[in-house]
């Protein structure tokens, strides 16, 4: 079960350690926020799919860029993933 830490919130941007132990989104669900959000692995190795079919993979000390309403999911964690996300919700 994956385990959200939240390290920081207000009304501008939210910090959370999200510790995953190989979790991936359900079938058929897309993220679509209201927020842009970084993600920055901290350890282990996951993998994003975007609606338009591109993969990304990522691996510890990589980022990536999601932004708000860019329909995601989960498609891959490692056993020991760890991501640092930062959600902001300007432009």
């Amino acid at each position: 079960m994956e385990k959200i830490i939240d390290l920081f919130n207000d009304n501008t941007m939210r910090v959370e350690e999200i510790r995953s132990f190989g979790e991936i989104s359900p079938p058929d669900f897309w993220y679509c926020q209201e927020e842009n959000e970084f993600v920055y692995i901290v350890d282990g190795n996951a993998r994003l799919t975007l609606f338009n079919g591109k993969e990304i993979t990522l691996s510890k000390g990589d980022n990536y860029y999601i932004e708000k309403f860019v329909k995601h999911r989960v498609s891959f964690t490692s056993n020991d993933c760890i991501w640092l996300c930062v959600f902001t919700k300007g432009d």
